[in-house]
């Protein structure tokens, strides 16, 4: 009973392995101007400023900074550009700009460590500059009132305009520079677009994928017996079976960067066997028993390499049951002077491991072929033996005893298919 709780448990403390990443479909501009689709993790405006989190279509995440690509993207959302602006302590630095308007005229807002949504403009000749108020103090004295920076900075990008533009009583936030700009640009033959301030859709991935497979397993090893009186021997038995399972499984797209997964459900195997005892005095015995397990893993998987063939390596538990209870009592005679005596008695659940390695195929996007081949060993029966020597009045003499174990080292094989919803 203990073995069986201590089963459910790791079972369920495996569904507390969740993460709160956002991942969502968007493109990146490498240096050498390629666009490169995948999804990028949305972390908010601060953290979006700083780095882009890619995950490309094989699942693999990389880090970029400002200084590694071009531009990042959202699709139908945030566009992020590579700029060098003047930061809050006065320097230099690369950073992630967010793309405003395009045009003639370009509009950026950058969400500096203090949360401060700062805007900037630039064109082709005159780089990229800060929209500010900034505070001033008059000459010998502690007055200060606040300078409209901003003011001059557009009325010298938007010198050439060929109409009149209010720019004297624009405000400075996001919505009246826009505006201003987008009447600005629509004088030109260079097109203006613009982009969204906000997410129009935050279509987050599932935390958690799940599947179903079915398959075939084949067996193959040897029976090792443990303990017992030393002059009592056994022929290690060679074994093969065949058996069947049904796959349940669990994937977690946010932990180890979709490389995590588990899964469980039960299968299904018929044992046949036989074994040969080699004890003194009475004659070598072969014996055949037979077993039915049914078998319940607790696996957990590494995905190595995200491709069309994926390898990975896998670890876990086995809960096996047995469904045989009978005790089988054998009594073998040898001529009128020694008499053996086997009770075979089995065990009915074990809680062993399971290692294995394996590779999945992918049909398509949702389905795949997956061959594992795998190792565990756990314990099938326990063998009481005696040898009694016939007395004259037919009283029998205990004379050897020994109880063994019966191991089953196993590697198992096994082919199945599996769909992901």
């Amino acid at each position: 009973m203990k073995k069986i709780s201590l089963f459910i448990v790791l079972f369920a403390l495996t569904f507390k392995l969740f993460s709160q990443e956002n991942f969502q479909a968007a493109y990146l501009v490498k240096m050498a101007a390629d666009t490169v689709a995948g999804l990028v993790e949305y972390r908010g405006k601060t953290n979006n400023c700083n780095s882009c989190v890619f995950k490309n279509s094989e699942g693999e995440i990389v880090k970029y900074g400002p200084q590694s690509i071009i531009a990042y993207g959202f699709v139908n959302g945030e566009t992020y550009r590579s700029k060098r602006i003047q930061t809050n302590d006065q320097s230099q630095s690369d950073v992630f700009a967010q793309l405003i308007l395009d045009g003639k005229v370009r509009m950026f807002v950058y969400n500096d460590s203090l949360y401060n949504e700062r805007i900037f403009i630039e064109n082709d000749s005159l780089g990229i500059n800060e929209l500010r108020i900034v505070e001033r103090h008059p000459d010998n004295t502690n007055d200060i009132y606040k300078h409209k920076e901003y003011i001059g900075y557009l009325k010298v990008y938007l010198a050439d305009s060929k109409t009149p533009l209010d720019i004297a009583h624009t405000k400075l936030n996001v919505k009246e520079i826009e505006k201003l700009l987008l009447e600005y640009n629509s004088q030109f033959d260079t097109p203006s677009k613009s982009y969204p301030l906000k997410m129009k859709t935050k279509k987050r991935e599932k935390p958690l994928v799940f599947g179903i497979g079915a398959g075939m397993t084949y067996s193959f090893g040897t029976y090792r017996f443990g303990g017992g009186h030393p002059s009592i021997s056994y022929d290690d038995t060679h074994f093969n079976y065949p058996g069947a399972f049904l796959k349940l499984s669990f994937k977690f797209p946010y932990f180890f960067q979709g490389k995590f997964s588990m899964n469980t459900g039960f299968g299904y195997q018929k044992l046949n066997y036989k074994v040969e005892y080699i004890w003194p005095i009475v004659t070598p015995q072969i014996i055949d028993y037979s077993q039915t397990n049914i078998y319940i893993p607790l696996n957990f998987v590494y995905e190595i390499l995200k491709t069309k063939v994926t390898p990975y390596v896998n670890a876990g538990a086995v809960l096996v049951l047995n469904l045989d209870e009978e005790n089988n009592n054998k009594l073998i005679s040898d001529g009128d002077k020694y008499l053996g005596e086997i009770n075979i008695g089995s065990f009915q659940n074990n809680f062993t491991y399971l290692l294995g390695v394996g590779a999945k195929y992918y049909l398509g996007k949702n389905i795949n072929i997956d061959f594992n081949l795998g190792l565990t060993h756990y314990l099938l029966f326990r063998f009481d033996t005696s040898v009694y020597e016939k007395k004259e009045n037919d009283e029998l003499l205990l004379i050897i005893r020994s109880s063994n174990t019966l191991i089953n080292r196993q590697i198992s094989t096994s082919l199945s298919i599996h769909y992901q919803f």
